[in-house]
């Protein structure tokens, strides 16, 4: 695999299902806008929302070019992820919750922890309330052989090892 080769860092893409989520929105685009270590790709799939969140990730993505914005009928949240993964081009995808938001060293913790252990295939993170996952757009999820304890990483715990 590429991205494990060398000492090159692994971009990161990140996507969002939205879903009538327009007052989450700037605090949850926010939370990643101000990464210490951003993502190369932040993609919104708009999920038929009826409320003002269509018209300001449109304004949104029109100041950042590292969004994208794509939209759809409701579908509901799987769909949503299935059509950002069509688009992703990112070593590893981040799924995240359009109410929710990350810490400012979320990526560049992963990424270090990442270089020290290149085998890392899933990094999981507790964000506000939910249950998300860093993976290699490239995996096929498999039955883990180990799991590695990681103290230096306080936002993933653990980290997933094949």
């Amino acid at each position: 695999m590429s991205m494990m080769s060398s000492h090159r860092i692994p971009t990161v893409s990140v996507i969002i299902p939205n879903w009538n989520c327009a007052p989450w929105l700037p605090e949850a685009m926010g939370s990643l806008l101000r990464q210490s270590s951003p993502p190369e790709q932040i993609i919104v799939i708009d999920d038929g929302s009826s409320d003002s969140s269509v018209a300001w990730l449109t304004a949104f993505a029109a100041q950042h070019p590292q969004v994208i914005l794509l939209s759809g009928e409701r579908g509901g949240v799987s769909a949503a992820r299935m059509k950002g993964l069509s688009v992703a081009t990112g070593d590893f995808v981040y799924f995240m919750d359009a109410d929710d938001f990350v810490s400012t060293d979320l990526f560049a913790d992963f990424r270090r922890v990442q270089a020290r252990a290149m085998k890392i295939s899933i990094c999981s993170a507790l964000a506000r309330k939910c249950f998300l996952m860093c993976l290699p757009r490239s995996a096929t999820i498999k039955p883990f052989t180990s799991v590695m304890s990681v103290d230096c990483c306080p936002a993933a715990a653990p980290v997933y090892v094949r």
